[in-house]
């Protein structure tokens, strides 16, 4: 999880999805439930896509092979 205000990243926090079970997704609900604006995901599926969608959070696909460092780099460089 990342919290950025005015161009700059506030805190990077690494958080257990307390809603996860193994074969059972609910990356959604956790979404909802920390108020968070956009997703980054190589993939979704369609109802979890829909479910935040319905919620406004903006969704953002990445390559399978992007790399966490790569990603953070992009966010820290990213212009709102």
């Amino acid at each position: 999880v990342i919290d950025k205000k005015n161009e700059k990243i506030l805190r990077k926090n690494i958080i257990k999805n307390p809603y996860f079970k193994e074969g059972s997704p609910h990356g959604a609900r956790f979404a909802k439930a920390i108020r968070a604006d956009k997703i980054i995901t190589p993939q979704i599926g369609k109802n979890a896509k829909q479910s935040l969608e319905n919620f406004a959070i903006k969704i953002e696909i990445i390559p399978l092979d992007k790399k966490l460092n790569e990603l953070l780099k992009d966010i820290e460089g990213e212009k709102n």
